[in-house]
């Protein structure tokens, strides 16, 4: 993996990027260490999010007026935890 590759990969992934960290802090980690630390209380904040939409799409609930679907990857949905916000972005490939 190259500097380039690397930088074109995280352009996909975050789409938009966060205000925390910094981008400086992200290529540390992502280009130059070329590591992808995780924060220990996401898997489960995300396993929940998950159930949470299965049982919506089992019951049709996603289906009523005013669901927003998820994206389609590249796409993602977040929650910022710091500001307690939540929304869609939608990706593109290259």
């Amino acid at each position: 993996m190259n500097e380039k590759n690397a930088r074109q990969l995280i352009s996909r992934f975050i789409p938009e990027m966060p205000d925390y960290p910094s981008r400086e802090t992200l290529d540390e980690w992502f280009v130059h260490r070329q590591e992808c630390p995780i924060f220990a209380g996401t898997p489960p904040l995300a396993q929940g999010m998950l159930a949470s939409r299965l049982g919506q799409a089992i019951t049709g609930l996603d289906r009523l007026p005013g669901a927003v679907p998820l994206p389609v990857a590249p796409g993602y949905s977040m929650i910022d935890t710091q500001k307690w916000t939540m929304k869609t972005v939608e990706g593109e490939w290259w």
